[in-house]
Parts: C-alpha cells; structure tokens; sequence
C-alpha cells in the first residue's frame, strides 16, 4: 500500500539531493537519522547527510533518482517503506549508472511530517535485474 504523505517524502528526497539542495536533503530525516549507502558506509545525523548531499551538490556530474514500486506499511506514528531505485550521473553527454538497487527505510511521523529515520540501499546484481 502507498501512503501519499510518504509517497511525497521520496520525491522530496531525490529532488533535494539531485537539486543540490543540501538543507533540505538533511530536513527529509529525523534529526538523528541514518543512511546506510550501498558500498556499506553509513552517514549518521543532520551534520553527516549535509556533507555528504553538499559533496554531491559540488561535483560536475549530477545525480538523477528514479523511484519506483514503493510499498508502505503504517503503524500509528512509524511505517517501513522500500522501493526499488536506479541512480545515475550525468556529465556532458556521460550517463554513468550510480546504483539500482532497494531502498528499506524506517519512518517516523513527526510535527513537520514524516521523515526518515534509517534508510538504507541495498545494490542488486547483475543476477536480479
């Protein structure tokens, strides 16, 4: 099932960090939130995502976040989602793919809305797509 008010928070995600956005890439977590990348290096807290959405808001080359297939489930004031996910880079006339992979993610409701609490990318294999 799809839930509009998280269904809008991964477009905001994707828009903020591939508009290099940094601020507010950070504001679609909680504060203390955790994103675990696909080589397995996790990003921890506002200060931590802000580096890294402003690193890839420096670089050349942009990214570009394409979600789909989201499924939610809602428990009162939390929720997990995944969704499958491609990200590419796009340099010149270059499209470089970043990632295909599953985005798993818990949810929490806070007073400004949801936000991700833990989000993690798990890349798949050639054998999967």
């Amino acid at each position: 099932m799809t839930h509009p008010e998280i269904a809008a928070l991964y477009d905001a995600y994707g828009r903020a960090f591939d508009e290099g956005r940094p601020d507010d890439y950070v504001e679609t977590f909680t504060p203390d939130g955790r994103f675990t990348l696909p080589d397995g290096n996790v990003v921890e807290g506002r200060d931590g995502l802000h580096r890294l959405a402003s690193r890839a808001a420096s670089s050349s080359a942009r990214s570009h976040h394409f979600v789909r297939n989201l499924q939610v489930e809602v428990s009162g004031e939390t929720a997990t989602g995944t969704a499958h996910a491609i990200a590419v880079a796009v340099a010149g006339d270059a499209v470089e793919l970043l990632v295909a992979g599953v985005y798993r993610d818990t949810l929490v409701r806070t007073p400004d809305g949801w936000r991700f609490a833990t989000r993690t990318v798990t890349p798949l294999g050639p054998e999967q797509l």
